[in-house]
């Protein structure tokens, strides 16, 4: 059993692998184990971003909802403002036409007495009316 080559051969493999996992196992678990650090980090750091951009999601969107009513405010109280004002050029055109209106009764001669008999409309029986005195010839 000693002397066969097959088995020095096999003893000297398990002698390698004994001496790699020896010394090879340390360095290797420990970059495993570097590496299961460095991705437990990355995901730490993910999920830390995430919360994070979920955070300015939700604030963002509630500047937004902010923004949308504040908007309606706005075009609320414009309509409002403008049918105000558009009553109030309404009153003040209605206003505007009565004292014209006013202005234009107050201009206009209105009989204050009855017409004279004088200037009462006479038929046209007369041969010839009288002419006035200053279109007489001489």
């Amino acid at each position: 059993m000693f002397s066969t080559p097959e088995f020095w051969i096999a003893l000297s493999l398990v002698i390698f692998l004994g001496l790699a996992v020896w010394k090879g196992m340390g360095p290797a678990l420990k970059s495993l184990d570097d590496r299961a650090a460095k991705i437990k980090q990355e995901l730490d750091e993910a999920r830390t971003l995430r919360e994070e951009a979920q955070h300015m999601l939700a604030e963002y969107k509630r500047k937004q909802r902010d923004a949308l009513g504040e908007a309606e405010q706005i075009v609320e109280h414009a309509k409002q403002e403008a049918e105000r004002m558009q009553t109030r050029a309404h009153e003040e055109l209605e206003e505007q036409l009565k004292r014209r209106e006013q202005q234009a009764m107050d201009r206009s001669p209105r009989p204050s007495r009855p017409p004279c008999a004088k200037f009462a409309v006479r038929p046209l029986t007369s041969p010839s009316p009288p002419r006035p005195s200053w279109s007489r010839r001489r």
